[in-house]
């Protein structure tokens, strides 16, 4: 359950890994503004990817793609936030390598966090968001090369480790379809809603953001499309 309290002058951003109750009746205690629904919500294991909007803040679940060496497969892992004026709070489960690192960075390096958090709670949330969704760029390259290698080897005589290849490889696409489409939407609720907390200069971001989410989306359709002729 560690928490890491990074401040300056514009921002505080609260980072909480492997959240308890311990750690939501403390943070319900510094922000008592927050909603007792959306802090039960960072307590339970997956949530449905949203947007919550409240007069004194906003709660944001999104989720994101990690691949499990011990089960061999992707999962979704799951980042809860709340911001408003002056204050961003995350909770989650330690596992996303780029969340972790740009945590380091701001608590160890004095220059990075006086630049990275000279802007307010919006610009960080932005930079944190486009950290993660960045770093589903080289998952779906993967599979992408993955395909390509099946399909050079589809009439090679291996055929039935070539159909477990298939096999594999439809799961994962399909997999990490459904994790990323419903992230788009949450992205564009960012961009078009009328939010005190959010910078408006920010809203072209948060359209970049959606549209890299939704040509991620795209590739994966056409992966898709491709697994399932190959697997005919």
């Amino acid at each position: 359950m560690p928490t890491t309290i990074v401040t300056t002058d514009r921002v505080t951003w609260t980072d909480i890994t492997h959240p308890t109750q311990v750690d939501m009746d403390a943070l319900s205690v510094r922000y008592p503004q927050f909603h007792p629904l959306n802090l039960r919500d960072c307590l339970n294991e997956l949530e449905i990817p949203k947007l919550d909007h409240d007069d004194n803040h906003l709660f944001i679940v999104v989720q994101m793609p990690l691949w499990s060496e011990a089960e061999q497969i992707y999962i979704r892992t799951e980042v809860d936030v709340f911001i408003t004026k002056g204050v961003l709070v995350t909770s989650h489960p330690g596992d996303l390598p780029s969340l972790i690192q740009l945590s380091t960075q701001l608590q160890q390096d004095d220059n990075q966090r006086n630049e990275r958090m000279s802007q307010g709670a919006s610009p960080l949330l932005y930079e944190l968001l486009h950290s993660l969704i960045d770093d589903c760029y080289p998952i779906v390259f993967k599979v992408g090369h993955n395909l390509h290698h099946i399909e050079k080897r589809l009439f090679h005589n291996d055929t039935r480790h070539l159909l477990y290849e298939i096999a594999r490889l439809r799961r994962d696409i399909i997999t990490l379809r459904s994790i990323l489409k419903p992230q788009i939407g949450v992205i564009q609720l960012l961009a078009h809603g009328d939010w005190p907390f959010i910078h408006e200069e920010l809203d072209p971001y948060w359209d970049n953001l959606s549209d890299h989410l939704v040509q991620l989306s795209a590739m994966l359709d056409e992966y898709y499309e491709i697994i399932v002729g190959l697997s005919d």
